[in-house]
C-alpha cells in the first residue's frame, strides 16, 4: 500500500484529497489533526463493486428495481434507467415523502485500505457520499438535473480496525418528497 508513516486512531475513516500529495493535513472525524504522507502516484487495484455499471461488472442487475447486491433504506422506490447521459443502465431512486429514516443505497462493507471511489451521477438534490455505519459525510456533489456527470474522485483512507460501506444518499437522512437521485458506472479501487 502506498502509505508512510500514517498516524491514525482505530474505526476511522479519513477524507483524502482527491490529488495525490507528498503530505497532506487530514482531519479525522474525531476532530484530531493528524498528516498522513502519500506517493505520489498510487497504483490502484481492480473495481471491487460488482454490479453498479462500471469496470468489470455487470450492468445494475436484474434491470429493474434494486440491483443485486446493493441495499438501501428509503421511503419511495428504486428503479433501473437509461439515457440522460448514462453508458447503458442507471439506478435511480424516488423519494416519496420527508422522511428523516432514508439514507439512499450502499454496498457491502470494506475493510482497511486507501480506496478510490469514482461514480457518474444525476441529481435534483445534493448527494453525500459516507459510511452507511457510521454516517459521516466524505464528499457532498451538487445537484445536476443535466446530463449524467463524473464526479470528482473520493479517496478515503480506512484505518486498520475500522471498515466502510460506501452510501449515496443525505448522511442526515433527510430527503424530500420528490428528491431523486441516479448513479452509474460505480467504481471503487484499492491501493496496491
Amino acid at each position: 500500500m502506498a502509505i508512510l508513516n500514517v498516524v491514525i486512531k482505530s474505526g476511522t475513516i479519513y477524507p483524502v484529497a482527491s490529488t495525490p500529495q507528498p503530505t497532506m493535513e487530514v482531519t479525522p472525524f474525531s476532530g484530531d489533526l493528524h498528516k498522513i504522507y502519500l506517493i505520489s502516484g498510487n497504483t490502484f487495484g481492480s473495481n471491487l463493486i460488482i454490479n453498479g455499471g462500471g469496470d468489470g461488472t455487470t450492468d445494475w442487475y436484474p434491470y429493474s428495481g434494486l440491483a443485486d447486491m446493493w441495499s438501501t433504506k428509503i421511503t419511495g422506490s428504486v428503479s433501473v434507467v437509461t439515457g440522460h447521459g448514462f453508458t447503458g443502465n442507471a439506478q435511480r431512486l424516488d423519494f416519496s415523502s420527508f422522511t428523516t429514516a432514508s439514507y439512499g443505497i450502499f454496498q457491502d462493507k470494506f475493510n482497511e485500505g486507501l480506496y478510490k471511489l469514482r461514480f457518474k451521477y444525476r441529481s435534483n438534490t445534493t448527494i453525500d457520499v459516507f459510511d452507511y455505519y457510521s454516517p459521516v459525510t466524505l464528499k457532498t456533489y451538487p445537484a445536476n438535473t443535466g446530463s449524467a456527470i463524473q464526479a470528482a474522485d473520493l479517496i478515503a483512507y480506512v484505518t486498520p480496525s475500522g471498515s466502510w460501506a460506501p452510501c449515496f444518499g443525505h448522511t442526515n437522512a433527510i430527503f424530500s418528497a420528490g428528491d431523486w437521485f441516479e448513479i452509474d458506472e460505480v467504481n471503487l479501487y484499492l491501493a496496491i
